[in-house]
């Protein structure tokens, strides 16, 4: 939701089915996207005449990696 008045968010529509007609209303001091890179969130500020917000980044440098590792019968407790 957005008051054009005040020129901010006061809350958000959801839908929990998404193929349902049903829209729930949440009312909201602060509303927060934190859904990422693939966000819409702008455009739909856009939509509702809303100036761009800031966007504030920051650098994490955290890589993942997966290695396999092969047992052999040496590495079991002897039963």
């Amino acid at each position: 939701m957005f008051d054009r008045i005040e020129g901010r968010v006061t809350g958000l529509r959801v839908r929990r089915e998404p193929d349902s007609g049903d829209v729930e209303t949440i009312d909201a001091s602060l509303v927060v996207d934190a859904s990422g890179r693939g966000s819409h969130g702008a455009a739909w500020l856009d939509a509702l005449g809303s100036a761009k917000p800031r966007e504030e980044s920051i650098q994490v440098h955290i890589g993942y990696m997966t290695r396999l590792y092969r047992r052999r019968p040496e590495h079991l407790p002897a039963n």
